[in-house]
């Protein structure tokens, strides 16, 4: 099985500049993902193992 990190990381932008323009950060995608980055460390403080298996 040969992995595509290429085209992993390319969708990974392109979800990221969608975020970034559906939070009003189009300008700044950078900072989007940091918004991101600090929900999702939250959410997983915050739910349960079988709630996180189900994300």
């Amino acid at each position: 099985m040969a992995l595509n990190f290429n085209q992993y990381a390319t969708e990974g932008n392109t979800f990221l500049k969608e975020y970034a323009k559906g939070i009003g950060l189009s300008d700044n995608p950078e900072r989007a993902g940091r918004v991101l980055s600090a929900i999702l460390h939250d959410l997983r403080s915050i739910i349960s193992l079988e709630e996180s298996l189900q994300f």
